[in-house]
């Protein structure tokens, strides 16, 4: 018989308070048995096993998973190459036909991709409903649950259009799943999501009973792990019932844990700013219209000119149009050799229109191939097998435009690895000028300081994801505009207005600005107002509020830092409103009128955000850059010395404070002690 010691609900919380453990309340709802539940707490950078207290076995470490600490709050990190799995096949429980089952896992997404596994067993390959896998990704067809073919789910709706969509990135979210031998249910935070009758639908699920349960990955059969779809991402806490929890025990298990799982702020949004400096090499293809077989693309800026490669491509005054079709015969661009393995960090942009869905079609493919010349090069349609080494950008996963990737791999010579982003692809054939920006930044991880790889659509983040592989490892000799470096793959059917290569990594707001600047420009900065943070021309709310969003959020974006001194925190705000090159006004000048008197009063009171705990900016009352709208904002604004002492142009020196306003801070000290 097995002994159990039950600690009180005092005793949990304290003894979590102590350690920095996420504190529970009070006991949570279990469904018949715990298979898997497994806590962050108990597992440490450099161990070989997550510790599992349900009855499953616990988990081998694959590729050194880390331990972190978010808003302190104990965290496992993947980051896409890493994984967790069990030895022995997932217990009959919970597979075979229409198994009842739940998961629960408590998950820190910074970038959501379309397909990104939380926990799986089964295994991918067909047929329908075999595949088991929970899913914290945005596809609308297959991003909450991947059972294979027609029986996945997203989180938002079934309509034929599968409404892309996921719980809000960069918050910790406690997500479930259910399925009762009947429906399949998602949930976040406590809420449905969506179902779907799966039975009635698609004659219910039939899930491999061959492999393990693995976190953080899928299996592409029963010992092989998939290369891609694997989580960027961190965990809390993971549980696998052996029966279904109700929606009442869902919301009671969220209301029980949740003030355990602390989220950051959020980060602001991106405001368009220009570039320090210009790409390093730029294809326009202005060539005359005409054919393109064997045209030269210059290089207008770094002197690495590209050529045409087959038959069938043609230039019209402004784009180089590419026809499509299988690689040994449709044309490309090929440019040098050598242009980002030389680069610690890069930028790629393009401006380019997709006419038509090919399969596996590229933006962009640099690397090599297994089959070519020295090296696995090639410099002719034809040739090739298997893609080696490369960075590279895809219009669809295999004719699939609704899903993109952008993938790094390094397997020349064999045993680098593999970096895999899935986003949400440009539809069925729009014919309308994207714009695509991938950015290699070698140390952009918040979480493990290494690099990450991030892909934008239109100026906006749409995938990312950490990676253990750089650039100069990369053997680039196939630098191929519309081509695979995979032979099997079709060359993409579209046009290039615009190709750019950075030897920087560009952040949000310059990706942004580039975006609306248009490929005809290159966004360079100089002269602007200093403080103009959208570029608009106007010292103005938008820009003081996007600076207090930015201090708030901790991402230290060094386009907000107006001191120098490499910090964006509250004193970029006071510089900001205080400086005589900015706006030269005074802490508390909420609307910006140039003075600080009682219409600023209204105007932040008026917001309601006053000790609310709820986020603030400027215009809504955080004076000192910490997201909130508390009494030490106040504190800052009065002392100050600006309070109905007119505008700062009009004041020789900072004044003593008046009377109004030593009155006013004695109330605040009063009620400062009150709260105590």
């Amino acid at each position: 018989m097995k002994h159990t010691l039950k600690l009180t609900a005092a005793v949990m919380i304290a003894a979590c308070g102590l350690f920095g453990l996420p504190a529970q309340s009070s006991a949570i709802e279990i469904a018949e048995s715990l298979i898997v539940d497994l806590d962050a707490s108990t597992f440490n950078s450099g161990d070989l096993s997550w510790a599992n207290a349900g009855s499953y076995d616990d988990f081998d470490a694959v590729n050194a998973p880390l331990r972190i600490s978010i808003e302190g709050t104990p965290a496992v990190y993947l980051n896409g190459s890493q994984a967790f799995s069990g030895f022995n096949p997932a217990p009959e429980g919970i597979v075979g036909l229409d198994p009842t089952r739940t998961i629960e896992a408590w998950v820190f997404n910074p970038s959501i991709a379309s397909e990104e596994t939380v926990v799986s067993w089964g295994h991918r390959g067909g047929p329908a409903g075999t595949n088991m896998s929970f899913n914290y990704g945005n596809h609308g067809n297959y991003g909450a649950v991947g059972h294979w073919d027609a029986p996945d789910l997203g989180w938002i709706n079934n309509d034929p259009d599968y409404t892309a969509g996921a719980p809000e990135a960069n918050q910790w979210h406690l997500l479930t799943y259910t399925y009762d031998g009947e429906v399949t249910r998602v949930y976040a935070d406590g809420e449905l999501w969506n179902e779907e009758e799966t039975l009635l639908l698609y004659g219910g699920l039939n899930t491999y009973d061959d492999t393990a349960i693995a976190i953080g990955s899928q299996w592409d059969s029963v010992d092989v792990l998939t290369g891609a779809l694997k989580a960027s991402m961190a965990y809390g806490r993971v549980r696998v019932h052996d029966g279904v929890l109700s929606d009442s025990q869902i919301a009671a298990n969220y209301a029980s844990e949740k003030d355990g799982f602390k989220s950051p702020l959020p980060p602001g949004p991106a405001v368009p700013q220009p570039i320090p400096t210009g790409p390093i090499h730029r294809y326009s293809f202005s060539n005359a219209a005409g054919d393109a077989t064997d045209a030269v693309l210059v290089d207008s800026v770094g002197g690495e000119d590209g050529v045409v490669r087959g038959d069938g491509a043609i230039f019209d005054g402004s784009s180089l149009v590419l026809p499509g079709g299988t690689s040994d015969i449709a044309p490309y661009g090929d440019l040098p050799n050598g242009l980002i393995s030389k680069l610690t960090d890069a930028t790629i942009e393009t401006w380019y229109t997709l006419d038509g869905a090919q399969n596996w079609g590229r933006v962009f493919d640099f690397g090599s191939t297994d089959v070519g010349g020295e090296g696995g090069e090639l410099d002719e349609p034809g040739g090739g097998g298997e893609g080696l080494d490369y960075l590279q950008m895809s219009t669809s996963r295999g004719t699939d435009t609704t899903v993109a990737r952008l993938e790094m791999r390094d397997e020349d010579p064999r045993g680098g690895g593999v970096t895999t982003v899935d986003v949400v692809g440009p539809g069925d054939a729009p014919s309308d000028l994207t714009h695509i920006t991938v950015v290699y930044d070698s140390d952009g991880s918040p979480f493990t300081g290494g690099a990450t790889l991030s892909v934008y659509q239109n100026g906006e983040l749409i995938g990312s994801g950490d990676t253990q592989l750089e650039l100069g490892n990369i053997n680039d000799v196939n630098n191929w505009l519309g081509r695979s470096n995979w032979t099997a793959d079709s060359n993409v059917q579209g046009s290039f207005d615009e190709f750019r290569i950075y030897d920087y990594a560009l952040d949000k707001n310059q990706v942004l600005g580039n975006y609306e600047a248009g490929p005809d420009t290159v966004n360079i900065g100089g002269g602007g107002l200093r403080g103009d943070f959208n570029n608009d021309g106007i010292l103005d709310a938008a820009d003081i509020d996007a600076l207090t969003g930015e201090s708030a959020s901790g991402a230290n974006n060094l386009a907000y830092d107006l001191t120098g001194d490499s910090v964006v925190d509250g004193s970029d705000v006071a510089e900001w409103i205080k400086a005589d090159d900015i706006k030269k006004s005074w802490i508390g000048d909420a609307n910006l009128d140039g003075e600080f008197n009682t219409s600023d009063l209204v105007v932040l009171f008026s917001g309601g955000k006053y000790e609310t705990g709820e986020a603030a900016v400027w215009s809504t009352g955080d004076f000192t850059g910490d997201g909130l709208f508390t009494t030490s904002d106040l504190v800052s604004a009065l002392s100050d010395g600006g309070y109905e002492a007119g505008t700062r142009a009009a004041v020789a020196a900072v004044p003593e404070p008046a009377s109004a306003t030593l009155l006013l801070l004695g109330s605040l000290a009063m009620l400062r002690r009150r709260r105590k």
